[in-house]
Order: C-alpha cells, then sequence, then structure tokens
C-alpha cells in the first residue's frame, strides 16, 4: 500500500492566503468592466484623434485646391486687342468659384487673396519681383506694394519703381507665417529664371474640428491652421491689367512704371 506523500493535498500558499482575506475581496466578477473602463478613454482619444486628423488632412488639400483654381482661372483672362483686363466683378466670380471647391468644408474661415506680380531683370541681369496689384477677400491679406528687399536700390536700371517702393524678397515661407506675403519662392528670381506676369493665390484656411478635445484638455487640437500659395505665368504672356479693380483692392501703380 503506498503512502500519501506529505505534499499531497497541500493548497499553493496564495490560495491559502486569498481564504483568510474577506469574500468581497476574492470577488472577480465585474473586472472586466473595470478593465473596459480603464482603457476606454484612450480607445476614443486614438479613434477621435484619428478621425480629426484625417479630415484635418483632407481640408488642407481641398485649400490646395482652392488656390489652384483660383490662380488658374485669373491667368487665363484673355482680349480680343491689347492687353487683358479683370474687374471687381470678375474678382467677385473668381472667389466664389473658388469657394465652392471647399465643400462639405464651410467655408467661412477660408481668406483668399489674388495678385499679380511682375518678375522683372535689371541693366545687370538682377531678377526682381514687384506687387502690381493685390485683391483680398474675406480676410485675406494684400501683397505689399513695398516688398522691404533691401538688395534693391529705388528706382533701379532702368526704372522698376518710381517711388520707394523695393521689390518682394526671396524665401519659401508657410502661409501660417505672418510675413508671407513679403516673399516670394525663390526659384522666380535666381539668375536665368524668366521674366513675365505672375498671378498668385494665397489661401489660408482654419480648421475646427467638430470635437474640441476639451475632456482631454489638448488644446492644441482646437484649431488646425494650414494655408497653400500657387503661382501661374499669365497664360497670354501678356500683363493682365488691374488698374479699375477698387473692391479690396491694392493698387502698386509705381512698381515696373513702364507696364500697366
Amino acid at each position: 500500500m503506498n503512502e500519501a506523500s506529505p505534499q499531497e493535498g497541500r493548497k499553493p500558499a496564495t490560495s491559502r492566503w486569498l481564504g483568510v482575506l474577506p469574500a468581497r475581496w476574492r470577488d472577480d466578477r465585474g473586472a472586466a468592466a473595470v478593465e473596459f473602463a480603464i482603457i476606454l478613454p484612450v480607445m476614443l482619444a486614438l479613434y477621435l484623434s484619428t478621425a480629426v486628423t484625417t479630415k484635418a488632412y483632407m481640408a488642407t488639400r481641398k485649400v490646395a485646391l482652392v488656390a489652384r483654381a483660383l490662380a488658374d482661372i485669373a491667368s487665363r483672362q484673355t482680349a480680343s486687342t491689347g492687353n487683358p483686363t479683370v474687374s471687381d466683378a470678375d474678382m467677385t466670380n473668381f472667389f466664389a468659384a473658388a469657394a465652392t471647391i471647399m465643400a462639405p468644408y464651410s467655408s467661412t474661415s477660408l481668406k483668399m487673396t489674388l495678385s499679380r506680380i511682375d518678375v522683372v531683370k535689371d541693366s545687370a541681369n538682377n531678377m526682381w519681383a514687384f506687387t502690381k496689384w493685390s485683391v483680398k477677400n474675406n480676410g485675406g491679406v494684400w501683397r505689399p506694394c513695398n516688398g522691404g528687399n533691401s538688395g534693391f536700390t529705388p528706382p533701379g536700371t532702368p526704372s522698376l519703381s518710381t517711388g520707394g517702393n523695393k521689390p518682394l524678397l526671396a524665401g519659401d515661407k508657410s502661409l501660417t507665417d505672418s510675413t508671407y506675403p513679403a516673399y516670394l519662392a525663390p526659384e522666380y528670381t535666381i539668375a536665368n529664371a524668366p521674366t513675365g506676369y505672375l498671378i498668385v493665390a494665397d489661401v489660408t484656411y482654419t480648421y475646427t474640428p467638430g470635437f474640441t478635445f476639451n475632456i482631454f484638455n489638448w488644446s492644441n487640437l482646437t484649431t488646425i491652421n494650414t494655408g497653400w500659395s500657387q503661382a501661374f505665368w499669365s497664360r497670354t504672356g501678356l500683363p493682365i491689367v488691374g488698374t479699375s479693380l477698387s473692391s479690396n483692392a491694392q493698387l502698386c501703380a509705381t512698381n515696373n512704371p513702364s507696364v500697366s
């Protein structure tokens, strides 16, 4: 007859300790609910942040399309004789058509500016970019007549500015930088770049998520600012004259004075 081992029938130490605990402490009912309650905020935050980021990216792409469409349609102005022109009515139509591209997003915070910038060359083969006219819509920002480029001494040779205005600075600036209107991408004024008449559309937009994330104290996700700048050469190669513009317009008549 085999004798039982002294270890047989003994409970593990953990079980013995649990046995002396009150019953309510040993009750594991509802553990899954507690675990779910702990992980739910994390899962919810991940889901909402992913959804907001995706929608913000889509809004950014819409802004790029608005800028491209705005510059494109304005640069296509033609005339049967002489230089093509733009009027206040043309500008109203341009801005209205471009704004529809933002749908289904709200266009309330869509700020647009359309400008003509003349890229010219002086007698020393230096390239300069002067604002000729600029029209803003819904709180957009004009391109300045005086770009502040200290490398240029007015009026230049030949005369490129009959006043004290200086050309735009060369540099890549984000449209979320408040100094961007005074800058033009450097590729337009590098050596041997073409001269001509640029139509530049600057579009900025503030995207406001439907969920503010205040519950998580994520203040950086309450609004998302984005912007896009697009330039096209005048399709006819001729200057697009804006001398009749008056509504929300800034005319720089002393810049590139030999051209309207």
